[in-house]
C-alpha cells in the first residue's frame, strides 16, 4: 500500500498533477455511467430534466451541471381531429335522431337545423352523432352536413 502510494505521489509531481485530475475525472464519469445503466435496467421510460443547480467547480475547472432523472410514464397520444356535423334545413323543421343508423330504430330526439354536433362514426349514410356527454344519437347524412374538423 505504501509502495502505490509513493508512485502516485511521485506521477503527480512528476506530471504536475495532471495524472491525478485524470484519475479523478474518470472514476468520476465510470461512476455517473454506472449509475445510468442501472436506472436504466429497472425503469423503462426515462426523461432527464436538468436541475437549476448553478455549475460547480473544481479547482477552477467547471464541471457538468448535475442532472436529474424522472421516471415517467408516456401514455398522451396525439388527438385525433374532431369532426362537426351541421344539421340541415328539413320541410319538417327539425331532424330526427334516432337509436341506431335506420328508419326501424327508435326515434329519441328531434334535432334543430344550424344546431352543431361531433361526429361519432359514418355507417351506410348515417351519421352516429355525439348529442351531450350521455347522449349519442344516429341521423340520416342526407339532413346533415360534415364540416372542417376544429
Amino acid at each position: 500500500m505504501k509502495s502505490w502510494l509513493h508512485i502516485l505521489l511521485v506521477c503527480f509531481v512528476l506530471l504536475g498533477g495532471t495524472a491525478f485530475f485524470s484519475y479523478w475525472y474518470i472514476n468520476q464519469f465510470n461512476q455517473v455511467f454506472n449509475d445510468i445503466v442501472a436506472y436504466n435496467l429497472t425503469n423503462t421510460h426515462i426523461i432527464y430534466q436538468p436541475s437549476n443547480k448553478p455549475t460547480p467547480e473544481v479547482a477552477g475547472v467547471a464541471t457538468s451541471t448535475d442532472e436529474t432523472m424522472i421516471d415517467e410514464e408516456i401514455t398522451e397520444e396525439p388527438e385525433e381531429p374532431v369532426v362537426l356535423v351541421l344539421i340541415k334545413e328539413t320541410r319538417l323543421g327539425y331532424l330526427n335522431a334516432r337509436t341506431g343508423p335506420g328508419t326501424g330504430f327508435e326515434k329519441i330526439l328531434e334535432l334543430e337545423p344550424g344546431n352543431e354536433y361531433e361526429l361519432i362514426e359514418k355507417e351506410n349514410g348515417w351519421y352516429h352523432l355525439k348529442i351531450d356527454e350521455d347522449t349519442d344519437a344516429w341521423v340520416i347524412s342526407t339532413f346533415a352536413e360534415l364540416l372542417q374538423s376544429r
